[in-house]
């Protein structure tokens, strides 16, 4: 079954893109004529405000379109708002704090040096003699970094 547009009454397809009201589809090119957005300009919330009107009611309250992107842009705006709440929410709560007294004032002491390593020092030793044995104090540093919380003095490694 055919579609026909609402106002000049052609014959619609997929491909001119027509705008539906309550009543019926309008071409893009008669939609255009009342200040309703073209293709690219179109969102789904406007696509979806002229569904819930017809097209007579729309065409004499041509104001319409621009309360939809006025309230579109406040929905926007509110998102935005919410995430950017939501980010700084979750970077709060991942902050490092003292697991004695809960403050944020810290301060980085250092990476956390491993000892002695048997191991390299014998296999130092077999490669380059008794100086070969320093290799054991070759060590890598340590996963753990050690902080000083500066409200109560304690020490503690992450």
């Amino acid at each position: 079954m055919a579609k026909y547009c609402l106002e000049c009454n052609t014959k619609l397809n997929l491909f001119k893109f027509p705008v539906k009201f309550k009543d019926g589809s309008v071409c893009n090119s008669c939609a255009k004529k009342y200040d309703f957005p073209g293709v690219s300009e179109i969102t789904i919330e406007m696509q979806i405000n002229a569904k819930s009107v017809t097209w007579e009611h729309y065409k004499s309250h041509p104001e319409l379109i621009k309360e939809w992107k006025q309230e579109a842009q406040e929905r926007k705006a509110e998102i935005e708002a919410r995430k950017e709440e939501a980010r700084l929410a979750k970077e709060e709560k991942n902050r490092l704090r003292c697991p004695k007294c809960g403050s944020t004032n810290i301060q980085v002491l250092g990476k956390q040096k491993k000892g002695f390593s048997a191991s390299k020092a014998v296999g130092g030793a077999l490669l380059t003699g008794g100086v070969g044995t320093l290799a054991g104090f070759a060590g890598k540093d340590g996963k753990k970094v050690e902080f000083v919380c500066m409200s109560c003095g304690r020490k503690f490694k992450k």
